[in-house]
């Protein structure tokens, strides 16, 4: 078996650790430097999605190969192995963003949002006016995410928002209907993770979960391994940190309200559960993400 690399961003040294909510850059300006080919990778953490608005691309999407040209969308959800080869005409945009964004984007719709925790490829069709504006939106996109003006997280995530909705749309009236993986999901994840999403400030242990999936807590964390490499408690960690990084990065909440916010009562044992999960005091996070974005 071929090992296919983690990264953050392709090519590059980090850790797939890296800091960074909302990632936005041109197709051509990453795969240039390696000729026009992308080799299969994957993100453990983050959602990517890859617009083509001129050229061709080849995509390999865990081992299956699909050749599109320009309108083509690629949804590729965290863990899943990807790569392309581009024509070197190729313009568009690349996403990449924290993998439960829609879940955070679209608390109300979860159907939107569970849209986006799986792998699609959508290609032009009779949607040509809905492609237009998504390759508008994405240009707005990238040129908020470059200017870092006054109030320009929330610009991103209001503007992020539109564009989830409008490949879902498109994604959704295109007449072959993409092609999607959702039918061969385990349900009971799905389950889960909206679980996860309503209860993890209340720090419910597996057997809370468990008990509402209908599954035994062994059965249930046997499925989370094998689906995300984590046990159920790994999930409800991941979910807290993130939160968590949210709030301090993006709000001027002291430590302590956010703590609170996330159910925990003693704000020092929050500062020792997050520096066991990031290595990093909240303070410390906060003030590095904080001197990163200019502020």
């Amino acid at each position: 078996m071929n090992f296919i690399p983690t990264y953050a961003l392709y090519g590059e040294n980090r850790s797939d650790e890296a800091e960074f909510f909302i990632h936005c850059e041109t197709i051509a300006s990453r795969s240039e430097k390696h000729q026009w080919r992308i080799k299969p990778h994957k993100h453990a953490r983050f959602l990517q999605i890859l617009h083509v608005s001129q050229g061709g691309c080849e995509s390999w999407i865990d081992g299956n190969k699909r050749r599109f040209g320009s309108g083509g969308i690629v949804v590729v959800p965290a863990g899943v192995s990807h790569g392309y080869r581009f024509s070197a005409d190729v313009d568009g945009h690349v996403l990449t963003i924290v993998a439960d964004s829609a879940d955070r984007l679209f608390p109300d719709h979860q159907r939107i949002a569970r849209w986006f925790n799986h792998h699609h490829l959508v290609e032009s069709g009779e949607t040509e006016r809905d492609l237009d504006d998504l390759n508008i939106a994405l240009q707005r996109f990238a040129g908020e995410y470059e200017d870092r003006r006054i109030a320009r997280s929330l610009s991103l995530d209001l503007q992020l928002r539109m564009i989830l909705l409008q490949i879902y749309r498109i994604h959704h009236e295109a007449s072959d209907g993409g092609a999607s993986l959702t039918e061969n999901l385990d349900n009971r994840l799905l389950s889960l993770n909206d679980l996860i999403n309503r209860h993890y400030r209340e720090h419910q242990p597996a057997a809370f979960y468990a008990a509402e999936t209908g599954l035994s807590p062994t059965h249930l964390n046997r499925l989370t391994h094998q689906a995300y490499g984590l046990p159920v408690s790994g999930l409800i960690a991941r979910r807290v940190i993130q939160q968590a990084k949210r709030y301090l990065v993006f709000s001027a909440k002291p430590v302590q309200a956010v703590a609170f916010e996330l159910g925990f009562s003693d704000p020092c044992y929050f500062s020792r559960y997050f520096s066991r999960h990031t290595g990093s005091s909240p303070l410390a996070f906060r003030r590095r993400q904080v001197a990163a974005m200019g502020g």
